[in-house]
């Protein structure tokens, strides 16, 4: 079992997380470690590194392996190594100890040469042991380190406690959702760490769509098309949508299961189109009508919280962190995991009532805009000081 020492950050939620990092002296240097690829977890990294870049803070992404999201111009960038899963929707986590040390090795070198204060690792497996290996060798030198778990990884820690273990390194740790930073307290003796979800990033405002009207509706489904996200049951909610209502389905994304989901769409071939990893999402989410998740677990789902910023109401399993980020009848609909009949009725529902569509797609938006950038930051900056002031090398 995991100690469940001073090293963990408790927070209820995010709301708490309000505190601002102090404005006196020189600002902390921060190294934002993640993986390379299309993942969630390094699209969250990734905004929050160009999001601490525009406010002038000192920050560098390191990934490992090169991130298939477009890095934002003018943000320091090194690649550490090289990922497993790229844009595969695979995710390697049989990381040998020659492994381990050599991204350790990488990341060691990073921190002496930028003079990182902050370490900030995004996704436990391996970072966790990356980093209590760099604290090992830096001693005093070593940055304060953060841990920000975002999903499968906190399920394999459920599944296997000691993969936990390297966590006891960090001086602040934080989940995406409070379900999911609840499952890692009960999987490892640990107080439950702190909650800060996931943002967008801050963008000019714009108008809302204007009503448009199609003949034929648009679903769309992202992921990574891993079994959790279990394509399959969308294909077969779709089926069932179609044989009610005309519609079509746009795939975006790539994964183990993308084959499997090809086949179950054969006899609708027509009304499906599979995009493969797109880096131009947010074009494809304005031309769809609602968004479809299937997923067996969802540690938060920046996925539904794009289509909702983008107008577009979602339909999805009550799992995970869905139902903070969704609302039940606010900004999309949910059903019970496994019952695709209820997300089927949903769906039709939706797609036959074009005025009530529109009006939960406004409801979408002003729910989306309250996952805001400022919120995320404001949360981040207090495990920053936490981690840093329990860190008394770097504090000093």
């Amino acid at each position: 079992m995991v100690p469940s020492a001073k090293v963990i950050v408790h927070q209820e939620i995010a709301p708490a997380l309000s505190d601002a990092m102090p404005t006196c002296g020189t600002p902390p240097a921060i190294a934002i470690l993640c993986h390379g690829g299309g993942g969630g977890s390094t699209h969250a990294a990734m905004n929050l590194a160009a999001a601490l870049d525009r406010r002038g803070r000192r920050v560098v992404l390191a990934t490992l392996g090169r991130p298939l999201w477009p890095v934002p111009a003018g943000l320091d960038h090194i690649v550490i190594g090289r990922g497993g899963g790229g844009g595969t929707g695979r995710l390697d986590t049989g990381w040998d100890e020659a492994a381990l040390d050599g991204m350790a090795r990488a990341v060691a070198r990073l921190c002496r040469r930028t003079a990182i204060d902050i370490l900030h690792y995004h996704y436990a497996l391996p970072f966790a042991a990356v980093a209590a290996r760099v604290q090992g060798w830096l001693g005093a030198d070593a940055p304060a380190l953060v841990a920000t778990l975002h999903g499968s990884d906190v399920t394999a820690i459920a599944r296997n406690p000691g993969l936990g273990r390297p966590l006891a390194a960090a001086a602040a740790v934080s989940t995406v959702s409070l379900p999911y930073a609840r499952m890692l307290a009960a999987a490892t003796g640990m107080p439950e760490p702190a909650v800060v979800p996931n943002f967008l990033p801050a963008a000019p405002a714009a108008r809302p769509r204007p009503p448009v009207r199609r003949l034929v509706p648009t679903i769309i489904h992202v992921s990574s098309f891993r079994p959790v996200k279990d394509t399959r049951a969308v294909a077969r909610i779709f089926l069932a949508i179609r044989r009610q209502v005309r519609c079509r389905l746009v795939l975006v994304g790539d994964g183990p299961d993308r084959r499997g989901m090809r086949q179950l769409l054969r006899a609708r071939a027509g009304d499906v189109s599979l995009s493969g990893f797109r880096r131009d999402v947010a074009a494809l989410l304005r031309a769809a009508d609602l968004m479809l998740l299937a997923s067996r677990a969802e540690s938060f789902g920046l996925a539904a919280l794009e289509a909702m910023a983008a107008g577009v109401p979602v339909v999805a399993p009550r799992v995970g962190g869905l139902p903070a980020v969704v609302g039940d009848g606010v900004g999309g609909r949910l059903f019970h995991p496994g019952r695709h009949a209820d997300a089927t009725a949903r769906a039709v529902a939706l797609l036959l009532a074009p005025i009530h569509r529109r009006r939960m797609a406004d409801r979408a938006r002003r729910r989306a805009a309250t996952f805001s950038e400022e919120r995320a930051i404001a949360g981040y900056d207090r495990l920053y000081a936490l981690a840093l002031a329990r860190t008394p090398a770097v504090a000093g």
